[in-house]
């Protein structure tokens, strides 16, 4: 498969000045750090890097979006972070993380600068200021990661892939038909999903299913176009045999 990702290694010194990173520099060191980096023009939807694979790049969105996720098997996808224009990604790497732990795919159509973490780190030996920030930013990131890894819980159910649909029921009394891509005690994630259901929104709602209305309540904790995950809230009764009984019964269902 050819891969659709086009590199251009023509990258001026403006295009680095975009990220606060390195606004600070003078000309003559981003001129020679430029000569390092190379450009991507990525297609939307594409996965740039892959939790678990080793660290070898460092990036800036020059234009464009990306999301920063997990998805591990049993728990709901983690939306991390959502950068644009002048954010970066892979700072963790640069500083002992020898394996990426979280994955980074484009949200639209992007241009991001990549540079190789041997070359960048070089040009931080004479850069302390820089390198201090990457490394705060990196703690800092690191941090977030593991309070979103803990918020939704270290539960290792097993995460079922469903691609069904279903009726969605929301509070204001409206309907419609969503995939329910999968389903398990944390969380689950929609196709389809309400506009208004952003990520942070409290919700609360229900599914139809052959033996009456499930009554759900969460948190959307990362969307993807007309995609959401929502980690479950525990403020409904009997929450986990709910969730158990609709998982028998939509397996039933595809049978």
């Amino acid at each position: 498969m050819t891969d659709p990702v086009t590199i251009s290694d023509a990258v001026h010194p403006t295009d680095l000045r975009y990220t606060e990173l390195f606004r600070e520099l003078s000309d003559d060191e981003l001129k020679r750090l430029a000569k390092w980096f190379v450009k991507l023009f990525v297609p939307s939807e594409y996965t740039i890097i892959h939790e678990g694979e080793r660290s070898e790049g460092f990036y800036i969105v020059r234009e464009g979006s990306v999301a920063v996720f997990r998805d591990a098997v049993g728990q709901p996808v983690q939306l991390l972070a959502r950068l644009h224009r002048g954010d970066f990604f892979g700072e963790l790497g640069l500083f002992g993380m020898a394996k990426r732990t979280a994955s980074v795919r484009t949200t639209e159509p992007s241009c991001i600068l990549k540079i190789t973490k041997r070359d960048l780190l070089a040009f931080l030996n004479d850069q302390p200021a820089i390198k201090l920030t990457l490394q705060c930013n990196a703690v800092r990131r690191y941090s977030s990661n593991i309070a979103a890894t803990l918020e939704l819980g270290q539960r290792r159910e097993v995460r079922i892939r469903m691609y069904h649909d279903v009726t969605l029921r929301t509070e204001d009394g409206t309907s419609q038909v969503v995939q329910l891509e999968n389903l398990s005690l944390g969380g689950m994630s929609l196709g389809g999903a309400p506009v208004s259901w952003e990520p942070n929104r409290l919700v609360r709602f229900g599914l139809d299913l052959e033996g009456g209305v499930l009554e759900l309540a969460g948190r959307v904790v990362w969307r993807i176009k007309d995609r959401v995950g929502v980690a479950f809230t525990k403020d409904l009764p009997n929450h986990d045999t709910l969730i158990q009984v609709t998982i028998r019964s939509l397996l039933e269902s595809l049978r």
